[in-house]
């Protein structure tokens, strides 16, 4: 581990941050308070969502690539909340996502379904259209992911 303290965010330090997911909070509060004195203005809250979504993120770089992100965030944000919709694409669809890459191909499809439904809040028909399948296709696969879930909780003691 490292100790955040002992750091100063303008070292050449590079920490892959993969390693260090359960840290990521104390990071971005620490950056957080960085940028908002840098920038005079109070350090901004994040929404529920926009957390889940930067604790889901696979995190392929390194702990500049959160340092970038906070110091981009504060600059352009307009009120004093973060949300889902202020990260960048690639971190927009993590509030589902499960961790680790060994899943099966029906668990990433799910995921990928409901994240879709999400995204066109609730409406089938458009959700369908950006799967590239037909309503009725996406119907049965939304039933079969129900009985899956219903099983699943049946056999649990």
């Amino acid at each position: 581990m490292f100790d955040l303290k002992a750091q100063n965010h303008s070292n050449n330090v590079v920490i892959c941050l993969a390693k260090y997911v359960v840290n990521i909070l104390k990071l971005i509060n620490h950056f957080l308070e960085i940028f908002s004195k840098e920038s005079d203005q109070s350090a901004p809250m994040f929404a529920d969502n926009a957390l889940k979504a930067l604790k889901n993120y696979n995190w392929p770089g390194n702990v500049r690539e959160l340092e970038n992100l906070i110091q981009r965030l504060i600059v352009m944000i307009d009120n004093n909340l973060i949300d889902v919709v202020d990260l960048p694409p690639s971190m927009k669809f993590n509030i589902n996502r499960k961790k680790g890459i060994l899943r099966t191909l029906a668990e990433v499809e799910a995921e990928h379904i409901s994240n879709v439904i999400t995204a066109v809040k609730g409406n089938k028909t458009k959700a369908a259209e950006i799967l590239g399948i037909n309503r009725k296709t996406l119907r049965q696969k939304i039933q079969k992911k129900e009985e899956s879930l219903l099983n699943k909780q049946r056999s649990s003691p």
